[in-house]
C-alpha cells in the first residue's frame, strides 16, 4: 500500500487535469456529443437578445480557440450564432490577456486563418470589426478599443474561475464582475433541507425534554 500526503495527492490531480487540458482529450470528447456534456439553455438566446435591444454589447472572452468556441455556440445558440454578439475573443491567455499590455491580436478568418491586427487606437476599431468580430489573443486594452469603452467600470464580466476571470479583472481593471458557480445550486439546496431536518431535530429534543420532565414528576 503506498500512502500519500494530501498536497502530493493535490499535485497530481492537478497535473492529470492541466494535461487533459493541453492535449485536447476533454474538448474531442465534447466535440463527439455535445448534448452529453453541455446542458441546453432555451432561454440563452432571449437573454442575449434582450440584453443588446437594452443597448448593451455583448462579447464572448474564452481561452478556447475558435473551432471549439464555435462548437459550443453551435450547439448552444444554433450555427447563426454570431449574430448575437458584438464581439467574440478567442484564444485569450487570461490572467495574461488582464495584465499583460502587449499580448498581440488576431483577426479569425471565416475560413479560420489568422491575420495580425494593428490597432493603434480606438479609431481603428470600426474598420477592423468591419471586417470580421471574431479575434484570437490580444489584450484588456484591445477588447476597450473594440467596445469602446474608456472605463473598465463600465463593463461587466462573468466568469466561472475565481482567479484568473474574476479577481484579477475587478483588481487590475476595475471591472464589475459576476461569478458562476454552478455548483451553489445544490449546495443552497442541501443546506435548506438541512435546516428543514434541524428544525425537526430541535422539535423533538424539545419535546423529549418536556416527557422527560414529566416522568420525573412521576
Amino acid at each position: 500500500e503506498i500512502k500519500q500526503s494530501y498536497a502530493n495527492i493535490y499535485k497530481n490531480v492537478r497535473r492529470a487535469v492541466d494535461l487533459c487540458h493541453c492535449d485536447g482529450v476533454i474538448k474531442d470528447s465534447v466535440a463527439v456529443s455535445p448534448a452529453r456534456y453541455i446542458r441546453a439553455a432555451p432561454e440563452l438566446p432571449r437573454m442575449l437578445t434582450q440584453l443588446r435591444l437594452a443597448g448593451k454589447q455583448v462579447f464572448i472572452l474564452t481561452i478556447s480557440l475558435y473551432d471549439y468556441t464555435d462548437l459550443v455556440c453551435r450547439h448552444l445558440l444554433g450555427p447563426e450564432w454570431l449574430s448575437y454578439f458584438d464581439l467574440v475573443i478567442c484564444g485569450a491567455r487570461k490572467p495574461g490577456f488582464l495584465l499583460d499590455p502587449y499580448l498581440p491580436l488576431f483577426q479569425v478568418k471565416p475560413d479560420g486563418s489568422l491575420v495580425n491586427i494593428d490597432m493603434a487606437g480606438p479609431q481603428d476599431a470600426n474598420k477592423v470589426l468591419a471586417q470580421s468580430r471574431v479575434f484570437q489573443g490580444g489584450n484588456w486594452n484591445q477588447l476597450h478599443a473594440l467596445l469602446g469603452l474608456t472605463s473598465g467600470a463600465n463593463l461587466l464580466y462573468v466568469g466561472d474561475h475565481m482567479y484568473s476571470d474574476i479577481l484579477r479583472s475587478k483588481r487590475t481593471l476595475g471591472w464589475r464582475t459576476l461569478l458562476i458557480v454552478p455548483e451553489l445550486e445544490n449546495e443552497l439546496r442541501a443546506a435548506s433541507e438541512a435546516e428543514e431536518l434541524g428544525e425537526m431535530i430541535d422539535d423533538l429534543q424539545t419535546q423529549r425534554s418536556l416527557l422527560d420532565a414529566q416522568l420525573r414528576r412521576l
